[in-house]
C-alpha cells in the first residue's frame, strides 16, 4: 500500500507493483514540432482488498506536465467509467460517461479517492467507486490529454488488466 503523496517516499514503496514502460512512437524524435508535448515514461499499478493504486512517471515532474494537460484513467472495464486530474492538479474528479447523456462526463462522489501530483502522479481508487467486487476483471488505459483531445495512450494497444482480488490472493500468490 503506497503513500500518496506524489514523491517516491521509498525504493520499495512500488516494489511488486505491475509495470509499464512508456516506449516513445517510431519516429518521434525526428518530428517534434515546437509545441512542448507531454512525455509519460511508466506506469506502475498495484492494489490491496480495497484499492487499486496507480503511479505516473512523465519525463518531467508530473505537477508541471499538468500545468498544461490533463491525465486520464480511462476504463473498459467497468465500461465508461474515467478518472480524471486536471490543470490545477488538485482536483480529481470520477466521472460516469453515459451515452443517454451524449458522453458528458457525469461527477460521483467518492470517499476514499486520492490523487497527488508532485514529481510522480499518485492514485488511489476505491473498488467501490468503480463499482466492481472481487473476482471482477479491471481494464484501463492512461490518456494525456490536451483541450479535450487525446494526445497520448498508453498502453498504445491493450489496456492495463487485473482483476479484484479476495482475501485469499496474498496466500495463493505469496512467495518466499
Amino acid at each position: 500500500t503506497p503513500e500518496i503523496d506524489g514523491v517516491v517516499s521509498s525504493y520499495f514503496e512500488w516494489m511488486g507493483a505491475g509495470s509499464f514502460e512508456v516506449v516513445p512512437a517510431a519516429g518521434a524524435t525526428m518530428h517534434q514540432v515546437s509545441v512542448r508535448e507531454p512525455g509519460l515514461r511508466a506506469i506502475e499499478f498495484g492494489f490491496d482488498l480495497e484499492h487499486l493504486y496507480v503511479r505516473i512517471d512523465g519525463t518531467q515532474p508530473m505537477h508541471e506536465l499538468l500545468a498544461g494537460f490533463d491525465v486520464t484513467l480511462k476504463f473498459l472495464h467497468p465500461a465508461g467509467v474515467t478518472l480524471a486530474i486536471g490543470a490545477d492538479a488538485h482536483t480529481v474528479q470520477l466521472a460516469v460517461v453515459d451515452g443517454d447523456y451524449k458522453d458528458r462526463p457525469l461527477p460521483l462522489d467518492c470517499s476514499g479517492l486520492r490523487a497527488v501530483a508532485g514529481r510522480v502522479l499518485e492514485f488511489q481508487i476505491p473498488f467501490r467507486c468503480l463499482g466492481v467486487a472481487t473476482h471482477e476483471p479491471v481494464a484501463f488505459f492512461v490518456g494525456v490529454n490536451r483541450g479535450g483531445n487525446e494526445v497520448e495512450r498508453h498502453p498504445r494497444h491493450r489496456p492495463i488488466e487485473l482483476e479484484v482480488p479476495d482475501t485469499d490472493f496474498i496466500s495463493k500468490n505469496w512467495t518466499a
